[in-house]
C-alpha cells in the first residue's frame, strides 16, 4: 500500500536532512552538498558567546573581549575586531542552522499525523502525538533559540539517536494496529455475510490509501526541495565562516586550538 511505502520517505527525510543540515563527525556521513562538521557546544545568552568541547575547554566572547578557560586574553585593537567580527558571524549563522532544523521536524511531523493521524483511534492518535512530543524534547536538548540567545551541542548524541530504532518500532507497530483494525471490521463484515460491505471496505480504504499516500508523497518532496536549497544556502555561509575562523586563529596565537567548524574539500 503507497501509505506504507511513504513511512520510509520519511524517515529518509528525517536522516538526511537532519544529518546534512547539523552533521557533527560521530553524527553524519559526509553528503556531497553539505559535508560540514561542528565540534563544541555554543551557548549564547547575554551577548556573550560560549564554545565548550568535550574535554571541557572553553572559549568565551563578548564585544569586550576574549576569554580562554576562564582567562580573559590580552588583545590588540586589530585582534579584537576580528574578534568581534567572529562573534556577529556565528550569533547570525547559526540561529539559521536551527531554523533549518527546527523547520525540518515540522515537515516530518506533519507527514507522520498526515499517513497516519485519520487512521488511528483516539487513543493510538494520542500515542502517535506523544512519539512525537518526545521527539520534539529530544531534537530540543541539541538545539533551541528563544528571544535571550540559542543553544546548539555539538557533542551530546547523534541526531540518527532521534529516529533510532525504537522510534521506528513505535511508529511501525502504530501502522499495524491501524490495517489490523481495518482488517477486523472487514471480518466482522464478512462473518455477518454483509459481503457487499466488505467488498466496498476494501475498495474504500485502498483508493484512500492510494490517494493519500500521492498527496504525503508531493507535499513531503516539496518541502524536502525547499529545504534543501535552503541548506545549501547555510552550507555556503558556514564555509566562510569557517574561513573566519581561520583568520582568526592564525592572528590570535592562543586561539590556535580552536576548531567550532570544519568542511571537506
Amino acid at each position: 500500500m503507497r501509505i506504507l511505502a511513504c513511512l520510509p520517505l520519511v524517515a529518509a527525510l528525517c536522516g538526511a536532512f537532519l544529518t546534512s543540515i547539523y552533521p557533527s563527525p560521530v553524527w553524519a556521513e559526509p553528503t556531497e552538498s553539505c559535508d560540514l562538521s561542528f565540534n563544541y557546544h555554543v551557548n549564547y545568552r547575554n551577548n556573550l558567546l560560549e564554545l565548550t568541547g568535550d574535554d571541557s575547554q572553553q572559549y568565551r566572547f563578548s564585544a569586550q573581549g576574549v576569554w580562554l578557560d576562564g582567562q580573559r586574553l590580552a588583545l590588540n585593537p586589530q585582534q579584537l575586531a576580528l574578534a568581534e567580527e567572529y562573534r556577529q558571524a556565528v550569533i547570525k549563522q547559526l540561529p539559521e542552522v536551527i531554523a533549518l532544523v527546527d523547520d525540518t521536524m515540522t515537515v516530518v511531523n506533519q507527514a507522520l499525523l498526515a499517513s497516519l493521524g485519520p487512521l488511528l483511534g483516539q487513543a493510538q492518535q494520542q500515542q502517535l502525538s506523544d512519539i512525537l512530543q518526545q521527539t520534539k524534547l529530544k531534537v530540543a536538548r541539541q538545539v533551541g533559540r528563544d528571544n535571550d540567545g540559542f543553544h546548539l551541542n555539538a557533542t551530546e548524541y547523534a541526531f540518527s539517536d532521534v529516529f533510532d530504532a525504537e522510534f521506528e518500532q513505535q511508529i511501525a507497530e502504530l501502522a499495524t494496529q491501524s490495517i489490523a483494525s481495518f482488517m477486523l471490521q472487514m471480518g466482522m463484515d464478512m462473518l455477518s455475510n454483509n459481503t457487499s460491505d466488505a467488498d466496498n471496505s476494501i475498495d474504500k480504504f485502498s483508493t484512500r490509501m492510494t490517494q493519500m499516500g500521492s498527496q504525503i508523497e508531493q507535499a513531503v518532496n516539496d518541502s524536502s526541495e525547499q529545504l534543501e536549497r535552503r541548506a545549501t544556502g547555510v552550507c555556503h555561509t558556514l564555509r566562510s565562516l569557517e574561513q573566519l575562523e581561520q583568520q582568526l586563529t592564525t592572528a590570535i596565537p592562543a586561539l590556535a586550538k580552536m576548531d567550532l567548524v570544519n568542511t571537506a574539500d
